[in-house]
């Protein structure tokens, strides 16, 4: 029997494993409490351990570790201050960690490590040996031939960045699990039907499908459509060169389109969850980290979307806190139908308007959690319009509308509102735009009332004043520049908060 128990590390180094798990809705986790802590640290049997847990220390015991890494044990449960501290280091627990074990087919700490091998696509077909050509008379051959589906493990592993939802990598569908996969130097996915190596260099499953699809990376760059782990391998080679600048902004924006799709469990979570992953970029990135969006690149990043036919609401955090509606962070997307926030939209190279200034961005300083009011002195062009809702039932042309002098944009609103009555004439509000910018060559403007056309596309933030006199944002909008309506608009100094 193992022999097991918590290790205070008070600067002990050494060879170590980290496991990445779904912990379950049904079924927790066994977990360190301030009350389990004390007989922890002397001992925790082992039949206690969920299968995940049991799994994962008889690899690292096969493997010649001694120490094992798990969140739910080694940092301490329920505990405010502990978990700030240690969810602070996830990008040294993962990135130092000799290989991550990752519990790929199990959606839960219960559902295991290591399998069976019962294959969900074990349909195939039994030839009996009679019927084969390699039937002998004079030979005792046992049974017949099992031919199987091919393996579908792989595909669940690698195409999951391309928005594609699979039940045999429930671990993937999870935000906390993005960073640790990009910060781990092995990644080592325990699916169902076989294992996947990924690291550095390569990618490699049992079945040895992706050693034949040795050119798939190259493919998908053709298509556009590189994975973020292979971006991130390639930016964390050239991190800290100045050439590699625009590349890291571009990868960021990418990134969070795709974790803002990922399942989490507390809404307050999803800036930690990335924390790991912006503390590395910090590295390469001039400026400061501001609640998910880089100071250095903050036209852009402020130019967050929902995509007009998905339904979000604010995300409320703890008392005490502030998470500036600015922030991607403060909209959690409760019908995500695959997709997470945008900047597809948002074009590189990126022009971003004259007027447009930033006077001030938080405390000068990375912010990585909510906490202190952070606010933003912006100055623009800036308009007032009326905003007002148009639901037509039968298409996803947005609902929202935007009307200045008689002309209408669309724009993209953030979170339901009580404008958001379907099949009535919704009344209507007043709001301001601050022009921030747009591509500097000609582009689609995405919705219009009739086509898509060729033109200039502009965007703006859409804000409304609230009685303190700041404004917040509720959404973004794009406009046909041959509207020319921000040409004769007043520049002026707002604090959006």
């Amino acid at each position: 029997m193992y022999k097991i128990k918590l290790i205070e590390s008070l600067g002990l180094t050494g060879s170590y494993i980290a496991l990445s798990h779904c912990w379950g809705q049904d079924n927790s986790p066994l977990e360190t409490t301030r009350k389990t802590l004390s007989s922890y640290l002397e001992e925790i049997q082992f039949p206690l351990l969920p299968k995940t847990f049991q799994d994962a220390v008889r690899i690292t015991e096969s493997l010649g570790i001694s120490y094992l890494w798990i969140d739910s044990l080694c940092i301490i449960q329920h505990d405010e201050e502990d978990w700030k501290v240690e969810t602070s280091k996830m990008e040294d627990v993962y990135s130092n960690a000799f290989i991550t074990l990752a519990a790929t087919g199990s959606s839960s700490s219960h559902g295991g490590c290591l399998f069976s091998r019962k294959h969900i696509t074990d349909h195939g077909i039994s030839i009996p040996h009679k019927d084969s050509k390699f039937h002998s008379d004079r030979a005792l051959v046992p049974g017949g031939v099992n031919i199987r589906y091919k393996l579908g493990s792989h595909t669940d592993v690698m195409e999951q960045y391309l928005l594609a939802k699979f039940g045999g990598a429930p671990l993937l569908n999870r935000a906390w699990v993005l960073q640790e996969r990009l910060l781990s130097p092995v990644f080592l996915h325990f699916h169902k039907e076989e294992l996947v190596w990924e690291c550095q260099e390569s990618t490699s499953c049992e079945c040895g499908f992706l050693e034949w699809e040795a050119v798939s990376y190259d493919n998908l760059q053709q298509r556009g459509e590189i994975s973020i782990k292979a971006d991130f391998i390639r930016l964390s080679k050239t991190l800290g060169h100045p050439e590699a600048q625009q590349e890291t902004y571009n990868f960021w924006l990418k990134a969070i389109e795709y974790f803002t799709s990922l399942s989490i469990t507390k809404d307050s979570d999803r800036l930690p969850a990335v924390t790991g992953i912006a503390r590395r970029l910090c590295k390469s990135i001039p400026g400061c980290y501001l609640l998910g969006i880089w100071s250095s690149d903050l036209a852009r990043g402020l130019l967050w979307q929902i995509a007009p036919y998905q339904q979000s609401v604010r995300v409320t955090v703890p008392s005490g806190c502030h998470l500036p509606t600015w922030s991607w962070a403060s909209v959690n997307i409760v019908s995500t139908n695959y997709y997470g926030l945008s900047y597809s939209e948002i074009s590189s190279p990126f022009q971003i308007d004259s007027r447009f200034n930033i006077q001030r961005s938080g405390l000068g300083q990375n912010i990585f959690v909510p906490g202190q009011r952070c606010s933003l002195l912006l100055s623009g062009a800036f308009i007032f319009c009326t905003l007002k809702c148009e639901r037509p039932a039968e298409n996803f042309i947005p609902s929202h509308v935007l009307n200045f002098q008689d002309q209408e944009e669309y724009m993209y609103i953030d979170v339901s509102c009580d404008l958001n009555t379907v099949g009535q004439s919704c009344r209507s509000r007043k709001v301001c735009c601050l022009l921030v910018g747009g591509p500097s060559e000609l582009g689609k403007l995405v919705w219009t009332k009739s086509e898509r056309i060729e033109t200039r596309v502009y965007w703006s933030l859409v804000l409304q004043q609230l009685a303190s006199g700041d404004y917040e944002r509720i959404g973004v909008a794009a406009h046909d520049s041959k509207q020319g309506w921000f040409e004769k608009a007043e520049v002026k100094q707002i604090t959006l908060i």
